[in-house]
């Protein structure tokens, strides 16, 4: 409740700030209260949906975040074209503000505070590794969030691609994630996290790889899509593997876990992939992500082995 009060108050504060570095301030705020999110909602899904279905009903919900990352522009601009500036940022602010009503309304305590009790942690649930699984997600997460601030550029600068081609087909394949998060929480249901984080980091490995190096076909959009699908596909398997096995206790690595893989995808991977490319050309851009795409696939051979 408070992530969805916090940043909706927050949105409608930057929509009346005239002051430029006062409204980053509220921007900043708007981050905050998000990422305060998933640390405390992926535990209260997993003991809402426990049993077989428990990984597909945490990919339904995040499939909002591909959803809300193709369709939010766009919402944005028609209400920037319909409405004056600060109502605009009013009106986006509703939809968080709805959600945490809700929550306040329905999610009322049958006595104690609320809280979900800590889980006491079992023998099994010792041989969750935070280091390789944080070396994993960052893997997965640059695959995600990370190249596709470069590839735009890349088949924009190199192919000489029209610019709206390139931003309908980053788009399309964006779209793909939307399927892939519930397909990735219904695989996990029904093969487990090694089998299905395996498939995933191996294509993931192999998608960068031909974004690297090869030239621009018909096949480019096609393996961008199965990229943007495979990584969606992880963030569902990996939160259920942890709520199974930590349950309420998930919050904490959930926090380390996530904290460390977004400093190193979403907000350095575009910053060096952006150094990368104007020093030493594409290719040693998206060479970095490549490289952690290994260094995905080792982790993961690690946690197998050590399980």
């Amino acid at each position: 409740m408070l992530a969805a009060f916090g940043s909706g108050v927050a949105t409608v504060a930057a929509g009346f700030l005239d002051n430029i570095y006062v409204f980053y301030c509220a921007v900043l705020f708007v981050g905050v209260f998000l990422s305060m999110h998933l640390p405390s909602a992926i535990p209260w899904l997993g003991q809402l949906f426990k049993g077989v279905r428990q990984g597909f009903f945490i990919g339904v919900h995040e499939s909002g975040a591909p959803a809300g990352q193709t369709f939010g522009p766009i919402i944005l601009a028609l209400l920037f074209t319909s409405l004056a500036y600060s109502l605009s940022f009013c009106a986006w602010a509703m939809i968080p503000i709805s959600v945490g009503l809700a929550l306040l309304l329905l999610t009322k305590p049958e006595g104690g505070d609320g809280r979900l009790s800590p889980t006491p942690l079992s023998q099994e649930s010792q041989r969750v590794r935070t280091m390789p699984l944080t070396v994993l997600t960052i893997a997965n997460l640059v695959g995600n969030l990370g190249v596709v601030a470069i590839v735009p550029l890349h088949l924009v600068d190199t192919f000489h691609l029209d610019k709206s081609y390139v931003a309908l087909i980053v788009g399309a394949s964006r779209l793909v994630g939307v399927v892939g998060q519930p397909l990735g929480g219904y695989l996990y249901d029904k093969h487990g996290f090694f089998k299905v984080a395996s498939t995933v980091s191996v294509l993931n490995l192999l998608s960068n790889l031909y974004l690297m190096l090869a030239p621009y076909s018909d096949v480019y959009p096609a393996v961008m899509a199965v990229q943007a699908a495979v990584t969606a596909m992880y963030f569902p398997v990996v939160y259920s593997y942890l709520v199974k096995h930590l349950g309420a206790s998930a919050s904490t690595v959930l926090g380390k876990v996530f904290s460390a893989a977004g400093l190193a995808g979403p907000t350095a991977a575009p910053i060096l992939a952006g150094v990368l490319a104007q020093r030493l050309g594409y290719t040693a851009a998206l060479a970095y992500p490549t490289f952690l795409a290994f260094a995905g696939v080792l982790a993961l051979v690690y946690m197998t082995k050590a399980r």
